[in-house]
């Protein structure tokens, strides 16, 4: 078993809800590695992260979201409108969005939640999926909020530190 599954050995197989920017480049990863240094908003991470996010979530089981981080993945999708790579990850997209787990929640409840005034509408989503879901993230004010409410979640940079 790897180490950052240990505390989270309860949740495995009950999905891993991803933050923005892991999404991101997991779809980018799906459709070559290669690309994701290349695409805006993923090329902070090598093709060794995919392969370590998709081992992520393969030990949960699936992946969990909701229509505020697929929204703003989608917003960051068409930053690259004039992209080859766009045309290609469009379809990709399309096909991923229908095996993905949803999870809706009002934003009027979200806004009204604690949080929101630190997080914002999409983190803010990710810690009501902790409910339900291993949250997966490398945003810091993110993992401290789910830490201080001890809810499940792992912090991606600590992974990649280790690996790295």
């Amino acid at each position: 078993m790897s180490w950052w599954l240990s505390g989270l050995e309860r949740w495995r197989g009950q999905g891993a809800a991803l933050d923005t920017e892991l999404l991101l480049m997991r779809l980018v990863g799906s459709l070559n590695p290669d690309l994701i240094q290349r695409f805006k908003h993923a090329s902070r991470f090598i093709p060794d992260d995919f392969n370590l996010l998709s081992r992520i979530v393969a030990a949960f089981g699936r992946i969990i979201t909701n229509p505020t981080v697929l929204s703003e993945v989608s917003n960051w999708i068409d930053h690259h409108k004039a992209s080859d790579v766009r045309v290609r990850l469009m379809p990709a997209w399309s096909r991923s969005i229908a095996l993905f787990d949803e999870k809706y929640r009002e934003s009027a409840r979200l806004a009204g939640m604690d949080q929101f005034q630190m997080l914002g509408l999409a983190d803010t989503s990710l810690f009501e999926v902790s409910r339900e879901a291993v949250v997966v993230t490398r945003d810091g004010g993110l993992v401290a909020r789910l830490a201080a409410a001890r809810r499940p979640h792992l912090d991606f940079r600590k992974v990649q530190s280790v690996r790295r």
